[in-house]
């Protein structure tokens, strides 16, 4: 089933937080202790995105992107629909709200051992830049690499 793209509301809430942490979970168990991650409010993200996209399929929600700023600032996708393109889709999709709202480039950070994303924005045109963002994510240092896309020709 082909995803579909509609932009994201409150009621969407409960879902996304839920996808989030099964998308985490599964995304990060070898980066750290994800039995540790537990959903989290996502409120405030949502009212601060200037764009909140979900993709659903059905009446599933199955994933969603929240971009501000020129940034894709979450992007994520249930685990049962990995490799099937609703998270190209959905970036896509993103990448069109990016231009819409001005941005002549748009930049995303994602853990520098996250393979599946990096392999996705990799085909997607997105290219580490060289910036790097170091943090403390569950006692575990992590780093965050800086990729780019440039949205105009």
């Amino acid at each position: 089933m082909k995803a579909s793209i509609r932009p994201a509301t409150p009621a969407d809430l409960p879902a996304i937080a839920s996808l989030q942490l099964a998308s985490a979970r599964a995304a990060f168990a070898h980066i750290g202790p994800v039995e540790r991650l537990e959903a989290r409010d996502w409120t405030r993200d949502l009212a601060a995105a200037e764009t909140a996209l979900v993709a659903t399929e059905g009446d599933e929600l199955v994933g969603f992107a929240f971009v501000g700023g020129c940034e894709l600032q979450f992007f994520y996708t249930h685990p049962r629909v990995w490799g099937r393109g609703c998270g190209r889709a959905l970036l896509a999709a993103a990448e069109d709200a990016l231009r819409a709202a001005g941005c002549d480039e748009a930049f995303v950070y994602t853990e520098e051992r996250n393979d599946r994303p990096l392999r996705v924005y990799a085909a997607a045109g997105w290219m580490p830049d060289g910036a790097v963002r170091e943090r403390d994510w569950l006692g575990v240092h992590i780093r965050e690499l800086r990729l780019v896309k440039p949205l105009r020709e």
